[in-house]
């Protein structure tokens, strides 16, 4: 994902794919959770802030998943 203000670029989190777990809310923890081969976004790196907005400003976030690369 990126985040521009007023159309500035300011930061980009980029995804780490990971398994999920299935039959447990898709998390990962708790006892008899089984992982499937569903390849899908288990993390977001941070873009670390703050950065100023006001009264006026165009916030955007953009965001992209690539289905050839990592299909559902």
């Amino acid at each position: 994902m990126d985040l521009f203000i007023n159309s500035k670029f300011i930061c980009a989190s980029k995804a780490e794919y990971g398994t999920r777990a299935e039959g447990n809310g898709g998390h990962s923890h708790g006892k008899g959770a089984e992982t499937s081969s569903i390849n899908t976004i288990s993390n977001m790196s941070t873009c670390v802030g703050p950065w100023p907005v006001k009264k006026g400003d165009t916030v955007t976030i953009t965001a992209e998943y690539d289905l050839k690369k990592h299909p559902l």
